[in-house]
């Protein structure tokens, strides 16, 4: 009896002290976890200071106290994506997806985080994956809707900028994007009525102003294009874009100060090539041939519409009496585009009532120069059917297609003359 009795004993010794480390690991957990809150707390205060390292001790610290602390990983995530972390971030954000799978928010966060690694993929699916936990999240329709539009699928852009608008009917940037992505899909009276909401919440929201005057200028309202440009530059002087396309608008006017609203955009931009270009058209209008010249060259710079801009240089060139640099641009207008060249070349000639013979000249010793230069010979061809001479300007069309046989535009300008010369 005495070993039943010493074993009972035992046994519920054993369970005091089980309740007791129950009790005690309860008490730790509760310590853990006030102390996990404290340190979360200061790593709160020390984000709101900006101060990113503290605040990253802080939340580590917090979840080395509480492993499960969802928000602390949350937190951690944040800072971690703030200083560019953007994988450690998106390991601590999967770690609340661990612990709180409801949490719609997080995907927004994710989503964030893979946009900036440049994974819009992955992004994409993240935001679908926030809205379809919580459908009345303005902000996660609203950067899906931009990633949609920035990979081309307009329509469900349009659809996401819509219902982000129904969520949020007050945020201007929606409408905004609304606009940009209804013009981009040629509906220019949806892209107006969205872009005129936005401003109407925000009338200071320079860039919709610039909009709304693209869209209004495509649909031939140029005046009204004119005063939203204006508008822009009112709000933000330093707008390039605008500064350039009210030239486009005033230019459309016949009005002189084109000129100096490209001027302007170039002095804000001067990579700005579209600008250069305008600029060199107007001067070379305006007889202003060494500014022309000048503004030609660099457009050819910076690499715009750079055929075109050749053969306007060529003619610039023509006109001040250069005939030999003109043909050299000329001819490396129509080595970069055959199919641009012969056409306006034609044209420029006839309208110019050039000295072709001396043309002619020049092409023949630029040839016995350099035999093989495909391009040299199709010009000459082009100038020689200019005089009359077809079956001359075919021999040279010819020779082109031979020299140059993978060039569609030789090819068919030889067996173009050939028919021609059979009937």
């Amino acid at each position: 009896m005495r070993t039943t009795r010493a074993r009972n004993i035992w046994v519920l010794a054993g369970a005091v002290f089980a309740i007791w480390l129950s009790f005690e690991a309860g008490v730790l957990r509760a310590q853990a976890g006030e102390a996990a809150q404290e340190r979360f707390k200061l790593g709160v205060t020390l984000y709101q200071k900006h101060d990113l390292e503290g605040a990253i001790k802080e939340f580590r610290e917090a979840i080395q106290l509480k492993s499960d602390f969802a928000e602390a990983h949350y937190q951690l995530g944040n800072v971690l994506d703030d200083k560019g972390d953007h994988d450690q971030a998106i390991s601590e954000y999967q770690q609340v997806v661990r612990l709180k799978p409801e949490f719609a928010d997080v995907h927004y966060d994710i989503g964030l985080a893979l946009n900036r690694k440049g994974d819009v993929d992955g992004a994409i699916a993240e935001y679908r994956e926030g809205i379809r936990l919580n459908p009345s999240l303005a902000g996660i329709h609203y950067n899906l809707a931009a990633l949609l539009a920035s990979k081309g699928n307009r329509d469900e852009a349009v659809k996401e900028f819509r219902e982000t608008t129904r969520l949020k009917p007050e945020f201007a940037p929606a409408y905004y994007n609304l606009g940009i992505a209804l013009e981009s899909k040629g509906d220019l009276g949806g892209a107006e009525a969205e872009l005129r909401e936005a401003i109407r919440l925000k009338p200071d929201f320079a860039e919709a102003h610039f909009n709304l005057g693209g869209a209004l200028y495509e649909e031939g309202d140029n005046e009204g294009a004119v005063a939203e440009w204006r508008e822009a530059i009112r709000l933000r002087p330093d707008f390039a874009e605008a500064h350039y396309n009210l030239g486009n608008g005033l230019r459309h006017t016949g009005s002189e100060d084109a000129v100096a609203e490209w001027r302007a955009a170039i002095r804000l931009k001067p990579d700005y090539a579209e600008a250069h270009y305008s600029l060199a058209l107007a001067l070379h209008e305006r007889g202003e041939y060494d500014g022309s010249i000048a503004q030609y060259r660099e457009a050819i710079r910076l690499n715009w519409h750079v055929a075109e801009a050749h053969f306007d240089l060529g003619t610039v060139l023509y006109e001040r009496g250069d005939l030999d640099g003109a043909i050299t641009e000329w001819c490396e207008a129509i080595r970069l585009r055959p199919d641009f060249g012969k056409q306006a070349s034609v044209a420029v000639i006839i309208e110019s009532k050039g000295d072709l013979g001396g043309i002619v000249a020049k092409l023949r010793d630029a040839i016995r120069l350099k035999p093989d230069d495909a391009t040299t010979h199709y010009f000459l061809g082009i100038v020689l059917e200019a005089k009359g001479e077809t079956q001359s300007a075919l021999a040279e069309y010819c020779k082109a297609s031979q020299l140059n046989s993978g060039n569609d535009q030789f090819r068919a300008a030889c067996e173009q003359g050939s028919k021609e010369l059979k009937k």
